[in-house]
């Protein structure tokens, strides 16, 4: 049975390693004098010490809102050119074939040549007129692609 005590004390303790992690970095950086920061490559061994412009880009390689919105700017691109392709036509092919052994003494050689047939079928389609589907899918999906852009943007400010 889990007693309310410890259902605040264990928040507490879960408080207190957050505010830990958040202010240790920062902790870290307060006793260094110079434009440089400390980057920790092991446990354990010395660090290293990296330029400003090094410490943004390890913070653009390894943020997490930066990584969503960029995969969710490829999703959108992707969605415009699935959007694109609803105006070009549809073609398809299919094909078959068989082939008929007769075993019958009636042919001029005494036996029956074999016979066989083969099809092939193509076909292409191509919609003339949806009532602005297409157009308002296309739109739509642009409309996601550029605010994901712009989203992308300010996460990569922010950053």
């Amino acid at each position: 049975m889990i007693y309310p005590e410890m259902v605040r004390i264990r928040q507490t303790l879960y408080l207190l390693l957050i505010c830990v992690y958040m202010i240790l970095p920062f902790a870290c950086l307060a006793g260094t004098e110079s434009t440089e920061s400390q980057h920790w490559t092991d446990a354990g061994s010395a660090p290293t010490a990296i330029t400003l412009e090094q410490a943004l880009e390890l913070a653009r390689i390894h943020n997490t809102d930066l990584q969503r919105v960029t995969v969710t700017n490829q999703s959108n691109d992707l969605a415009v050119d699935s959007a694109r392709r609803q105006y070009h036509p549809t073609v398809s092919v299919s094909g078959n074939g068989s082939s008929q052994w007769s075993e019958s003494v009636t042919g001029d050689n005494g036996w029956d040549d074999p016979t066989g047939n083969a099809s092939v079928r193509l076909s292409s389609s191509y919609t003339l007129y949806d009532g602005g589907i297409r157009a308002a899918d296309l739109q739509s999906k642009q409309a996601s692609q550029a605010a994901g852009t712009l989203t992308g943007k300010r996460t990569t400010e922010t950053v």
